[in-house]
């Protein structure tokens, strides 16, 4: 093991021969970073960024980032260098962004260099690495290492491996190197050479840019209209009824079709197999929903749009008895009749009411058109009625009066809300929690900067409380509850509480043998557990020799979702990242819960110490990644995947794996797909794959996948409906629980 010297002084001289720790545990700013053959390991353990003046390495040094961010004036590198990014938490974001001012004075990819190869830790793995195959490129994880350069050009040395993504403010990128000269990632420049055959570029998506191209997370323009969430379906269908989608296209002239911006909301009727008709009922957003065309700023951008609403993006619509919600980037919640699609009422945060309104005539055009595109409204949507949810399209509220609410996030999850709903559809300000990024009160639109887990809604539980995460606040409040001030029992600081992790999956409150309790991931691969209102503590896991994050989720990476099911007399907990999947159980006679199996991209474990003969685990796709929150229904597993980028369609094939809760117990169901059991996955279609959805259509279990692109309507545009439906058939008649019907009202 590597003996490091921990660093923490301002000023530092020239040294040699030495491994070093830095760390911004403190606000240090050092100066003249010079080293010779020294390994270099860059702790984050603060809050605030690294500032570094000159950075110069010497011959093969190894320099170790953990994920956070990291200013250089220069960042000079000598040939034979190596840039690794640490597996360790960091500060949460998986990411090293390196911010480098003069990059005219910046050598920073040497010859026989690797940046952020996956397997390579030494120098000499990386002068012998040989020529890059598929497999090999499909491997990288370019997302985890970005560079931003604001002057100068940045040079490709030969044989130089990169696994990144490379901004250049006014810069040249040029890829000339000789000999298996690497790039993986993505690049955004004033101008990019290539050159030489020898050299092999392959795109992967980072995410890095994908603020330039509209919500959602959509890394480039897109072909078509095409969809950011997953549909509204309703629990109980028939054939005929309807299920609700969104959709967009963006302005792509030159794209087959030509599109404009438009965003739009259309229901399409289930058939007899538990598809959809890929011709809508009805759509909103190609009429003027509300009659308020002389004040909607949108109209006046007609050059460019193609639709009365804002774009949808990643926001699932949600249904509310006969109705259907959805939002949308004009700043809109929209209510619209669930059977025709007329216009019900809008609402809009008064905090975003108020920055619109502030818009003058002469500039409410581009102004409007920018705010459009930044997706004010990013979150999602619950409900919530006094009496339970209500399915039955024909039920209104004149015969069920009792007082409904919606809770919403906006911005990222700087903007927490509840309405109240009358019975004629209007929606009033019940709560409203606007908070910048450290807690207190954001009064204006710029102010708004804080962020929860997924950009999740409130959750309801009891039928009278929601539990949500702010920053690093856990929120408890009544439903009742007008004001948006809090006590101590209701917001609790979890950093204070939680020190070693913060939490960053979304809250789930679960019916745990009729105790309510709480469980939320961390940023290492922990799972946090408590009563609602109490304080965190860590899952009693055990598996290995200790209870570390390790050793019980299977990698230090951030938990994003964690589901909850019960099956005859055991628990389950599902927990996810964005490369892994682990179930953990609980019998009715333990008290602690075990790992049994985890299934990643590349691989799979069975840890299960109950059973003699260990299952099979399939493994997820080599350059993969978990898209969304998995659904855990009937005893099965439903993992939605998009997959790497298949190099002949330059597209992302979108897929749903399928696996066992428990493979060593009694199966309830088995999962077909029109008529054919399967075990393993089936393909949805391109792009993102969405969470599953579960229905029961026909008086039998149905699941809904969907992506992106998910089926072809007539025009050429797609998204048009649902085409990817398993239905569970019962495959035993076993006695006690079966713990569907809690996922399901989920």
């Amino acid at each position: 093991m590597t003996q490091y010297t921990q660093i923490d002084g301002v000023t530092l001289p020239t040294t040699t021969n030495s491994n070093f720790i830095f760390s911004n545990a403190i606000q240090n700013v050092y100066d003249d970073l010079t080293f010779a053959s020294s390994n270099i390991y860059f702790r984050y353990n603060g809050t605030q960024p690294f500032i570094i003046d000159t950075y110069s390495l010497g011959s093969q040094p190894v320099v170790t980032f953990e994920p956070g961010t990291y200013f250089f004036r220069s960042f000079n590198l000598n040939d034979f260098s190596l840039i690794n990014v640490s597996d360790a938490a960091g500060d949460g974001s998986g990411k090293v962004k390196i911010y480098i001012q003069d990059g005219a004075n910046t050598k920073m990819i040497g010859n026989q260099s690797c940046f952020n190869m996956a397997g390579v830790t030494t120098i000499n793995q990386c002068s012998s690495k040989g020529t890059p195959n598929l497999s090999t490129l499909q491997a990288q994880r370019p997302e985890r290492l970005a560079f931003y350069i604001y002057t100068g050009d940045v040079d490709f040395g030969d044989t130089a491996f990169v696994s990144a993504s490379i901004y250049l403010n006014n810069g040249t990128l040029k890829i000339l190197g000789n000999d298996r000269t690497t790039f993986v990632g993505e690049a955004l420049a004033s101008n990019i050479r290539l050159g030489n055959m020898n050299s092999f570029m392959h795109y992967k998506d980072t995410d890095t840019f994908s603020s330039l191209y509209g919500g959602g997370g959509a890394s480039s323009v897109k072909s078509g209209e095409f969809s950011l969430a997953p549909p509204a379906v309703p629990k109980i269908a028939g054939t005929g009824d309807l299920t609700f989608m969104t959709s967009q296209s963006e302005l792509n002239p030159s794209g087959t079709p030509a599109t404009k911006w438009a965003g739009y909301l259309r229901a399409y009727p289930f058939v007899t197999t538990g598809a959809t008709a890929t011709t809508p009922t009805w759509t909103m957003g190609n009429t003027d929903i509300d009659g308020a065309a002389t004040n909607n700023p949108i109209e006046r951008l007609a050059a460019a749009w193609d639709s009365y609403i804002g774009l949808p993006n990643g926001t699932q619509p949600v249904i509310y008895k006969n109705r259907v919600l959805m939002t949308s980037s004009d700043g809109s919640l929209y209510m619209v009749n669930r059977a025709t699609g007329a216009y019900i009422s809008k609402w809009t945060p008064p905090v975003i009411a108020t920055h619109l309104s502030g818009m003058t005539q002469s500039s409410q055009n581009a102004a409007y058109e920018s705010f459009l595109k930044s997706d004010a409204m990013e979150g999602q949507l619950a409900v919530f009625a006094a009496s339970g949810l209500i399915e039955d399209a024909t039920q209104s509220n004149t015969t069920n009066p009792k007082t409904g609410y919606i809770f919403g996030t906006a911005k990222g999850g700087a903007i927490h809300y509840a309405l109240s709903v009358a019975a004629d559809g209007a929606m009033t300000s019940h709560w409203n929690d606007n908070r910048k990024a450290d807690n207190t009160s954001a009064t204006a639109f710029a102010d708004l900067t804080g962020t929860s887990p997924n950009s999740a809604a409130p959750v309801v539980y009891n039928d009278t409380h929601v539990i949500y995460l702010v920053n690093n606040r856990r929120v408890v409040r009544e439903i009742t509850r007008t004001d948006v001030e809090y006590t101590d029992a209701s917001e609790l600081d979890l950093d204070a509480t939680a020190a070693v992790s913060r939490p960053t999956s979304t809250p789930l409150v679960a019916n745990n043998r009729g105790v309510l309790t709480l469980y939320l991931g961390g940023q290492k691969g922990e799972i946090f557990t408590s009563t609602v209102t109490g304080t965190l503590a860590e899952l009693n896991v055990v598996t290995g020799t200790n209870n570390n994050s390790t050793n019980s989720f299977g990698a230090i990476e951030p938990i994003l979702f964690i589901s909850y099911a019960q099956m005859n007399t055991n628990e389950y907990l599902t927990a996810q990242s964005d490369k892994r999947v682990s179930v953990f159980r609980k019998r009715a006679s333990e008290t602690q819960w075990s790992r049994i199996w985890t299934s990643f991209v590349g691989g799979s474990q069975v840890t299960d110490s109950g059973v003699t003969t260990q299952p099979t685990i399939q493994s997820l796709p080599a350059g993969g990644r978990i898209s969304a929150k998995s659904l855990v229904l009937g005893g099965k597993v439903f993992v939605p995947v998009e997959g790497a980028q298949n190099a002949s369609t330059c597209s992302n094939e979108a897929f749903q794996y399928i696996f066992n809760l428990d493979p060593t117990a009694t199966q309830l169901f088995g999962a077909y797909y029109f008529n054919t059991e399967t075990t393993s996955f089936i393909t949805l279609g391109t792009g993102r794959a969405f969470s599953p959805q579960a229905m029961i259509f026909r008086g039998k279990l149905h699941v809904q996948g969907s992506s992106e692109k998910n089926s072809t309507a007539s025009g050429g545009r797609t998204g048009g409906g649902l085409d990817n439906p398993i239905e569970m058939r019962s495959l035993s008649s076993p006695t006690g629980r079966r713990g569907w019907r809690e996922v399901i009202e989920d």
